[in-house]
This record gives structure tokens, C-alpha cells and sequence, in this order.
């Protein structure tokens, strides 16, 4: 009885992020401006997705790309850090989201959230990162910069596992196909993914 009052309930609050624009719009607007609490929203509201009907979770993604949801989460998966609207400390000065980092770690939270849409359906991210232009391209930099530089092996590897099922081909055909292969052998993603293993060649 208890699991069935949870389930119905986290059915109701997703159903109204889906159908309620409103809501969400605001909570990008947090996010774009730093918010980590909104962030951390997110993150719980795409955890709970899982646990709905296929259906009703690709209606929940499918809002929130159409409203921006690979653009909000670049700034977090981007090197350095952004000023938040954070607690303060002692004198009033506003905490930096690289001084919260260690606590909440930003980073994290973006890419697992990225994580649980592409494993959801990875075609909205696949079509992001093939697109032309500017979005796509940043968010695709982003994460080949964290498979190169990143310490945390465990988000290196998370960064990787995306790039991976995002973009591989298999079960694609015709134009997508040829978009999805373009973006790494026409546009420069494979040059930019291979680039240490090419700088160690041309050392030797």
C-alpha cells in the first residue's frame, strides 16, 4: 500500500512538470542563474522518471529539451567556476560554486543527470550533439574535455559512457547515420577526441 502512495504521488508530480510549462521554465531560469537547489531538483525529478511509464517519462524529456534542457546544464560541465546565488559566509560575501563544489560538486550532478535522459533515450542528446552550430558543438567540447582532463576517474568515465551511447551509430540509417558519423569525422569531434594520443605520437 505504501509503495503504491509513493508511486502514484511521484506520478503526479512529474505529470505536472510535463504538462505544467510554467514550472519548468522557472526552474531552467533557476538553473541558468547558478541555482544549485534547482539543480539538485532536477536531478530528483529525473531519478524519479525511471520509475514511471516509458511513455509518460519521453513526454517529461521531450518538454524539457524544448526548453532548453542541454543548454542549462553546459555552464556546469564547462572548466572553471560560476558564481552562485549561495549562502553566505561569515561577513555577508557570497559563497562561489568552486567554493561549494566539494559539497554539492556541480559537475556530478550535471552529468548524471545528462546520464539518466541519454540512458532514458538517447536519440534527443545524439540529435544535440549532432546538430549544427554552436549548442551542440559546446556541450560535445565539454565532455571530450572531461574524458582528457578530468581527475575524478569515476566522472571521466561517466563523461565517456555518454560521448559512446550518444553517438553510436548502430541501428541508425541513411541521413541520420551519416549526421551522427559526420559530427566526428567531418566537424572535428574525432580530432578533438584523439588530440593527446596524437601529440604523444608526434613526441616519439
Amino acid at each position: 500500500c505504501m509503495t503504491h502512495m509513493v508511486h502514484s504521488n511521484l506520478a503526479v508530480v512529474l505529470e505536472h512538470l510535463q504538462k505544467d510549462a510554467r514550472v519548468l521554465e522557472a526552474l531552467f531560469v533557476q538553473i541558468r542563474q547558478g541555482d544549485l537547489q534547482s539543480l539538485l531538483f532536477l536531478q530528483d525529478a529525473c531519478r524519479l522518471s525511471k520509475q514511471v511509464p516509458p511513455m509518460q517519462r519521453q513526454a517529461l524529456y521531450e518538454r524539457m529539451v524544448a526548453l532548453g534542457f542541454f543548454e542549462v546544464l553546459v555552464p556546469f560541465l564547462r572548466d572553471g567556476a560560476l558564481e552562485v546565488a549561495a549562502p553566505s559566509r561569515a561577513g555577508g560575501e557570497a559563497c562561489s560554486l568552486s567554493q561549494l563544489r566539494p559539497l554539492l560538486r556541480p559537475r556530478a550532478l550535471a552529468l548524471e543527470i545528462l546520464a539518466l535522459a541519454t540512458q532514458s533515450e538517447p536519440a534527443p542528446t545524439r540529435g544535440h550533439l549532432c546538430s549544427e552550430g554552436g549548442p551542440g558543438r559546446e556541450l560535445l567540447r565539454c565532455l571530450i574535455r572531461l574524458v582528457h582532463e578530468e581527475v575524478d576517474q569515476g566522472l571521466q568515465g561517466q563523461a565517456a559512457e555518454l560521448i559512446r551511447a550518444a553517438m553510436d551509430p548502430t541501428g541508425l540509417e541513411g541521413a541520420a547515420r551519416d549526421q551522427c558519423l559526420g559530427t566526428f569525422y567531418e566537424r572535428g569531434g574525432f580530432q578533438d577526441l584523439v588530440r593527446p594520443m596524437r601529440g604523444s605520437v608526434d613526441r616519439l
